[in-house]
């Protein structure tokens, strides 16, 4: 049995969850802005209550480790370490944008082909994103952007692109290619992070807690524009 707090701060959002062997139990979230800090320690406490254990039944703490806002993901991981600290258990670090594309991967609209382009917000056009397959393999790392319309144009040429998260209206506004598929529902939360987190957990994939920091990414890039098709 493991039971995993699950916990995501890297957007506006503030989501926490619990997890049973890869199975999500319940979820707490809050959509205040800038909120975090004091949301929290609250949303843990009403998890754990809604799950029906105590906080010495958890066997590890997953945290969402970035990219996203600066502030969100410290105030995330400082909570995650001291839980860890505290109950001596393992933690956990999960990559924001496969969290994000591991949810989108259970979307109706999705049906395991095309490709999956999760976009988190990073002020005026720039976005953090990384692309996955239908088998939830990463095609590409996750790096930083300035979008156009001619953002991932390799992708959009081969088959239907589903983007989605914080920063994929801004790219719905300006890319009119018919194969362009926004899952408006899907946003960064824990709903995306059990069953990561559950494979971690059995292959003891865990963080180094003293010395882990969040994943920033602040370097942008523009892209070169090139023939819409």
């Amino acid at each position: 049995m493991a039971t995993i707090l699950l916990i995501e701060t890297a957007t506006d959002v503030c989501s926490v969850g619990i997890a049973s062997n890869g199975k999500l139990v319940c979820v707490e979230e809050s959509f205040v802005k800038n909120a975090h800090a004091s949301q929290l320690q609250v949303l843990v406490e009403k998890a754990i209550q809604k799950a029906t254990i105590t906080l010495n039944q958890i066997n590890a703490i997953a945290i969402s480790i970035g990219p996203g806002s600066y502030t969100g993901l410290r105030v995330g991981l400082s909570a995650a370490k001291g839980y860890c600290f505290a109950l001596n258990i393992p933690l956990i670090a999960i990559d924001t944008l496969e969290s994000l594309a591991y949810q989108a991967s259970k979307h109706t609209d999705f049906n395991n082909q095309g490709y999956l382009i999760p976009l988190l917000d990073a002020r005026r056009m720039e976005v953090y994103t990384s692309v996955w397959d239908a088998s939830l393999n990463k095609i590409k790392d996750v790096s930083p952007i300035i979008l156009d319309a001619f953002s991932f144009q390799e992708y959009l040429s081969k088959g239907d692109c589903f983007i989605f998260g914080s920063g994929a209206e801004k790219f719905k506004a300006i890319c009119n290619a018919t194969n362009l598929i926004y899952l408006h529902e899907i946003y960064s939360s824990v709903k995306g992070m059990a069953g990561i987190a559950f494979n971690c957990f059995q292959e003891n994939r865990f963080a180094d807690i003293a010395y882990i920091e969040p994943f920033y990414l602040k370097d942008f890039v523009g892209t070169t524009p090139k023939k819409l098709f």
